[in-house]
């Protein structure tokens, strides 16, 4: 007997025939049909419920086989539930005060993706629950002894998340092992997570009750709301608890602040964010070293920066005259010297006398005087990149290492060699 398509109401069940019978009776739940379609769809079921199935043959009133072997079971899905106004702190379930509790439980409507072991996500009161002596949602990921490296608690099919933010509280074993992602799955497997928001670490003891807030007006119809609890050495746990989905914020604030290396240089750097505004604000506000700056452009790019020098970045939103975000968490970023050395050095066309040497230069500019080669330490000042040494010696290795010969006083480090 098998099982497939299960629904919220529905199922469909399909067996291989004992003979040539036609009618079979079919036990669901200890309630006896009579059927006469191989495969068959039930649909009168109830949502969130488990069922167990066996089928025998009726060949007449006093003449059936014997059961199938055993009971078939499977759980029908829950139905989309209202976001509006919904909570869980896990109260209403019987927690373990253990990490790795194999008869751990889940709320209705939540599922887990990774371990099947004890190590899986389950109902907790113990040392890291974030209020002393509450029940919450402990993860645990390590080592393969200790559930394996990632593990997902999945909240239930909400109705409808625009506009909606999450909030929850978290408290964590260690204050820099393992990570907890907040994202969505579209079916329940770890390849379908997408990312959201990365939560910072709160060590439960010293600092044990963290709130946090993630938009999820992205989350499309039908996916649903996962945390990510990853560490890949021995065994570290978070505990997660007093979940609210609220509405966001008439005007939110901006996240995932950015100025990515690529795009930094000795007087410029490129700032991105990401914005979950319904619609666009009026502008952002920039603070750079205490300075602000309102822009209406993502990404923006600062010039006339101080070479060599630290800066630090905040970002808020704008949305009208009158109703502005929290700033963004801050982040930093260096600039360059005014001569970069490049990078990304790689050797190719190698031969018994030649080979070409390219880089990657990050420079506003190509250097003034080129560049200075360094080959098994003899200089060679070259104005083209790739270069190609034509008069090597063969079967002798080479070292090489490049620096930006920026103008007769100003040349770069080395790059790696």
């Amino acid at each position: 007997v098998e099982y497939s398509n299960v629904t919220g109401n529905s199922v469909t069940l399909s067996w291989t025939a004992g003979g040539e019978e036609t009618e079979w009776i079919l036990e669901l739940n200890g309630t006896e049909i009579v059927v006469n379609e191989n495969p068959i769809t039930i649909d009168t079921l109830t949502t969130n419920t488990p069922y167990v199935v066996r089928i025998r043959a009726y060949c007449g009133v006093s003449d059936t086989s014997v059961w199938s072997s055993g009971f078939v079971g499977f759980v029908t899905p829950c139905d989309a539930i209202s976001a509006e106004n919904y909570s869980e702190n896990f109260s209403g379930y019987t927690a373990s005060n253990i990490i790795n509790a194999s008869n751990g439980v889940l709320p209705d409507c939540w599922n887990y993706i990774g371990t099947s072991g004890g190590y899986r996500p389950h109902v907790y009161n113990g040392t890291y629950s974030p209020t002393a002596s509450d029940n919450c949602l402990v993860m645990t990921s390590g080592s393969s002894n200790y559930g394996g490296s990632t593990n997902f608690a999945v909240m239930p099919i909400f109705d409808d998340l625009t506009g909606k933010q999450l909030t929850f509280a978290t408290a964590m074993e260690s204050a820099t092992m393992g990570t907890l992602t907040v994202g969505y799955v579209t079916d329940l497997t770890a390849e379908s997570f997408v990312e959201l928001e990365t939560i910072p670490n709160n060590y439960y003891s010293n600092n044990r009750y963290v709130t946090h807030e993630v938009i999820v007006s992205s989350v499309p119809a039908n996916a649903r709301i996962a945390f990510r609890w990853h560490q890949t050495t021995s065994w570290y746990s978070c505990a997660i608890d007093d979940i609210t989905i609220e509405d966001m914020p008439a005007c939110v604030t901006p996240i995932d602040v950015a100025a990515a290396d690529s795009t930094i240089t000795a007087t410029t750097a490129i700032i991105s964010w990401v914005d979950y505004n319904l619609t666009t604000p009026a502008s952002w506000i920039i603070n750079l070293n205490g300075v602000d700056t309102a822009v209406t452009e993502n990404p923006f790019t600062f010039y006339n920066l101080t070479p060599e020098t630290e800066y630090t970045v905040m970002v808020m939103a704008a949305c009208t005259e009158t109703d502005s975000s929290e700033w963004s968490s801050e982040i930093t970023f260096t600039t360059l010297p005014t001569c970069t050395a490049p990078m990304d050095v790689t050797i190719t066309g190698i031969t018994t006398t030649t080979a070409t040497v390219a880089w990657t230069d990050r420079n506003e500019t190509d250097p003034e005087n080129g560049w200075i080669i360094n080959l098994n330490g003899i200089d060679t000042i070259v104005t083209e990149n790739p270069f190609t040494f034509d008069d090597l010696t063969s079967a002798t290795s080479y070292t090489v290492k490049v620096a930006a010969f920026c103008s007769e006083t100003d040349t770069s480090d080395w790059s790696a060699t």
